[in-house]
């Protein structure tokens, strides 16, 4: 029973030297909070029974802020056991854009905060508006960085542009030659022409260009004369024909034929078909006047064609002709 009495006792003695301990602890100054300052955190002292705000407690740690730093929990809210402040310091970023200081920003912004997510939240900067110089979208923000953009932009302009028209050339045995009819008159037709140009900085990286018919040219036809002209001592003939005379004459033309009444010779007559100049009658064969156009002269009768002096009659004196028919229809 003794031993039993003595063991309550010292389990009651250890209960209350427990009890003591925690107790001591708890109010013996060992509060504490966490200051977390960019990259580097410490643990600070709250003391005993003091009750701080966030702002005397950096004051009493010589902690300062810049005009445009943050803190979390705000200047005058109250710090408790455990409490965690956490410093954002503002940091200075250039900004420029082709080359150009655009602007010298100071923001709080976290540690691995990139620049895609400050240029995004703070100017309203997308990838599609700017490319890079030394730095990617990815990259995160340090104190004095400097980011070269370079603006892209994209033009479109549209106009329209002449499509030419072709004529084509028929040519014209019945006009003089180089003589210009105009069958159907041609017209030009036209295009659309789109162009996207697209510039980073000054440079022109992109240009394309897009055409749409918007109107067909209409192609003409000119017939141009083939007929050649005669000149001087040239004649054209019916068939169209050019040849060199030597003369012209006004002459009364007659014809004949191998009939009796023309001839005075019957078929079985040996001379039968023979003219003056031993020549046969035939189409083409003429009786003259030789003293007016000798024999085997070459001549062009206009309605008869091309013949030879070849025959004589004694009707035909002076400026006349008889030209040879095989019949008189």
């Amino acid at each position: 029973m003794e031993n039993r009495k003595f063991l309550y006792i010292g389990l009651a003695l250890a209960a209350i030297l427990i009890i003591f301990t925690t107790t001591a602890n708890a109010f013996d100054g060992a509060a504490r909070a966490r200051i977390v300052d960019g990259e580097y955190a410490r643990i600070v002292d709250l003391g005993n029974g003091i009750l701080w705000t966030v702002e005397e407690l950096l004051d009493a740690h010589e902690i300062t802020l810049g005009e445009l730093d943050f803190v979390y929990p705000e200047l005058d809210a109250q710090v408790h056991n455990g409490t965690e402040i956490i410093l954002d310091r503002a940091m200075t970023v250039f900004i420029r854009i082709n080359g150009d200081d655009y602007a010298l920003i100071p923001r709080p912004a976290r540690p691995g905060t990139t620049v895609a997510a400050f240029t995004r939240d703070y100017r309203l900067y997308t990838e599609r508006d700017y490319v890079f110089e030394t730095a990617d979208w990815h990259t995160e923000l340090y104190d004095g960085m400097i980011v070269n953009l370079q603006t892209r932009t994209q033009t479109r302009s549209r106009a329209i542009e002449p499509i030419p028209y072709a004529n084509e050339y028929r040519y014209d045995d019945d006009k003089p030659q180089g003589e210009r009819t105009v069958y159907i008159y041609g017209r030009a037709g036209s295009r659309i022409l789109t162009t996207t140009i697209e510039h980073i900085g000054d440079r022109e990286t992109f240009r394309n260009t897009t055409y749409e018919i918007f109107e067909q040219p209409r192609h003409g036809i000119v017939y141009i004369g083939n007929r050649t002209e005669p000149g001087e001592g040239q004649h054209r003939a019916a068939c169209g024909t050019i040849f060199n005379y030597h003369t012209a004459k006004l002459v009364e033309s007659t014809a004949y034929t191998l009939s009796v009444s023309c001839t005075g010779r019957t078929p079985d007559h040996p001379l039968w078909g023979v003219t003056a100049s031993g020549m046969r009658a035939q189409v083409g064969v003429v009786a003259v006047d030789t003293n007016v156009i000798p024999f085997n002269t070459r001549m062009y009768i206009e309605g008869y064609g091309f013949a030879i002096a070849g025959d004589r009659g004694g009707a035909i004196r002076g400026n006349k002709i008889d030209v040879f028919k095989e019949t008189m229809a």
